[in-house]
């Protein structure tokens, strides 16, 4: 069964969502998953070239959130 934790975000969908409200483009966005916080954000990516995109789990993105809003970011 497919749980909430199981669901995957776009790096789209979290930008159109305001899940990082303090994030105005989603270039920013996409430098997060990809590059500042890769390691937290753990994220699939499909593609390649200027097709590739990028998912992110509801648990990682909880965590990150979690870490965010608790200054906790490294």
């Amino acid at each position: 069964m497919n749980t909430n934790q199981d669901k995957l975000y776009s790096a789209r969908e979290i930008w159109a969502q305001n899940k990082m409200p303090w994030v105005k483009t989603y270039k920013t966005i996409l430098k997060y998953i990809n590059k500042d916080y890769k390691h937290i954000l753990k994220p699939i990516t499909k593609g390649f070239g200027t097709g590739k995109r990028y998912f992110v789990t509801e648990k990682n993105l909880s965590l990150f959130l979690e870490k965010f809003n608790n200054n906790e970011l490294d």
